[in-house]
């Protein structure tokens, strides 16, 4: 039973899944709980709607897209040249306050990325149902899973990076009040708060539809996209 994954069009949190045929609609936003834990997304089974209208599934879709080669060498080079800058102009922006107000301070910042990005879920969410009418579809239980061990320790480590940066910089932070530690800190919590849109990437992972005690798995279309 062959399983594909596709993106939609301006869309990052929804996926066209196909299993066997069969396309289901896959929102990797909601829950937002099964992103903040390690392999949580993978683990537990979400809600898909049923969608056979192949007009519709075409005029959504994102096309395929071009693999872009990034020389790490270069990309290296760039986040020294570009921490040079930032290292300059550092002391200007410190933060001559208390600890109780930094607190303070980071509380504010962190209800304000919240609801950033509440936001441009919400956004997405509006966007897609003005495309589909999802009440009128019908809805099944369905797992991802990653198609290698690469893609486990992959997605793991991006974790890793992104929860110890935001839980570094906010240490910092306490440390050392600065307003650009300040938007660092908040640069990696919203990361982390998208990350597990990677969980549902096309030629990396597939869908295992549910029925029952009955597990119809989508084995992976080793195709490039």
């Amino acid at each position: 039973m062959p399983s594909d994954i596709k993106r939609i069009k301006k869309n990052l949190t929804y996926r066209i899944v196909t299993i066997d045929g069969e396309h289901y609609l896959m929102d990797t936003g909601t829950p937002f709980w099964k992103g903040l834990f390690p392999y949580s997304f993978w683990l537990f089974p979400h809600t898909v709607y049923k969608c056979d209208d192949e007009k519709l599934l075409a005029d959504i879709q994102a096309p395929p897209e071009q693999k872009a080669k990034i020389n790490s060498i270069v990309m290296g080079c760039i986040a020294i040249f570009l921490w040079k800058i930032v290292d300059s102009v550092l002391d200007y922006f410190n933060l001559n306050v208390s600890l109780m107000m930094t607190i303070v301070i980071l509380l504010i910042a962190t209800v304000a990325m919240g609801i950033c990005r509440c936001y441009i879920s919400s956004r997405y969410k509006r966007m897609f149902h003005m495309q589909v009418n999802l009440k009128e579809l019908s809805t099944e239980k369905m797992r991802i899973r990653p198609i290698s061990k690469k893609i486990i320790l992959v997605s793991l480590l991006v974790y890793v990076m992104f929860l110890g940066g935001t839980i570094s910089f906010f240490g910092i932070v306490l440390h050392s009040p600065n307003l650009i530690y300040i938007v660092f800190a908040m640069l990696f919590l919203m990361f982390f708060s998208i990350s597990h849109f990677m969980l549902v990437m096309p030629s990396k992972t597939y869908g295992m539809l549910l029925k029952g005690n009955e597990i119809n798995r989508g084995r992976y279309l080793n195709r490039t996209l």
